[in-house]
C-alpha cells in the first residue's frame, strides 16, 4: 500500500516553497488527492485549517500557497 503525505510533509514543502528555495517561479505545491494519488483530503483540509490559501482547480486537484512572510 502506498503511504501519503502528511500534513507535516506539506508544510515543510510550503516552508521551503516560502523561501524560494525552488526558484521564484514556484509559488504552490500542487496536490493531487486520491487512492493512489500523494496526498489525502485530510491532508488538504487540515491545510485549510492552519490558514494556508488552497484553491481548488477540479476535482482531487488543489494549488495549496505558503503563508504570507510578515
Amino acid at each position: 500500500m502506498m503511504t501519503q503525505n502528511t500534513i507535516t510533509q506539506l508544510e515543510a514543502v510550503l516552508a521551503n516553497i516560502g523561501a524560494g528555495k525552488y526558484g521564484k517561479d514556484v509559488t504552490y505545491a500542487y496536490c493531487e488527492t486520491g487512492k493512489y494519488k500523494p496526498f489525502n483530503e485530510s491532508t488538504i483540509r487540515a491545510a485549510k485549517a492552519r490558514g494556508y490559501r488552497v484553491e481548488r482547480r477540479c476535482q482531487g486537484v488543489y494549488r495549496v500557497y505558503p503563508k504570507a512572510s510578515a
